[in-house]
């Protein structure tokens, strides 16, 4: 049983990635040198022939079991990879088809950040300054790149290496959305444009918020979780800019 406050699985993550040193020509010679005169010696006294091509090749292993070892652990960890992939393939969608609901551009939606802000600009005496005020990118950026990374999430035969690439795409423009369009609204109603709210505006900008941070917490939470899984793909960034309610 481990003790306490020590992880199993990074140690063995620390090891797998610990880097050999690539044996020289004269490493390799002087490692083969004794199982080669073994062999040799062997060929000329046949009598004692398979006593001493069993030490050679005893010797043989003894002067390479570190490389052997190595490529077995990096073997049995590619193999573990490629099972927490496609184990974790069917979560990763579903958290792709909740979190791509925000990059809906649609602006007569009541519960998406663009609905709500075309409703409020319509209204609002001061359209032409909240417009002013929100220079965010357009969510259609967001949504057109959300469809062609899907066409890649569908593939059903990804490698780990492929998974990895994609769940790294996806959490960039989960992040990206987050930093420049959800976090600066919420920055700028805050600090600048609060009391120009109507009461159920405000209501259902904190009902966005609620969901919306809902939604990247528990996405969060699948990252660290495969942060942990994975043995030789490096770390997810898990980091992503979250509002406050207003």
């Amino acid at each position: 049983m481990a003790s306490p406050g020590f992880d199993v699985s990074q140690y063995f993550r620390e090891q797998v990635e610990e880097k050999s040193a690539k044996p020289s020509i004269f490493d390799i010679f002087a490692k083969l040198l004794l199982p080669i005169v073994l062999a040799s010696v062997a060929v000329y006294r046949r009598d004692s022939t398979v006593p001493l091509l069993g030490f050679a090749a005893v010797a043989l292993l003894a002067s390479f079991y570190r490389f052997i070892l190595d490529f077995f652990k990096r073997v049995a960890s590619e193999t573990h990879d490629r099972r927490v992939a496609k184990k974790a393939l069917k979560p990763f969608r579903s958290f792709c088809r909740e979190l791509s609901f925000y990059f809906d551009a649609s602006t007569s939606r009541s519960d998406t950040l663009t609905g709500i802000l075309n409703e409020i600009a319509r209204r609002s005496t001061q359209g032409t300054q909240l417009n002013l005020g929100l220079r965010i990118p357009p969510v259609e950026l967001f949504h057109n790149h959300m469809h062609w990374l899907n066409r890649r999430i569908i593939n059903e035969k990804l490698s780990a290496s492929q998974f990895h690439e994609v769940v790294n795409e996806f959490t960039g423009l989960i992040s990206s959305y987050s930093s420049f369009c959800v976090y600066p609204v919420f920055r700028i109603f805050a600090s600048e444009l609060r009391e120009g709210l109507m009461p159920h505006e405000k209501s259902q900008l904190n009902g966005f918020q609620g969901r919306f941070v809902v939604s990247v917490t528990g996405y969060q939470k699948f990252l660290k979780d495969l942060n942990q899984d994975f043995r030789l793909l490096p770390d997810f960034p898990i980091v992503i800019m979250l509002p406050d309610p207003l």
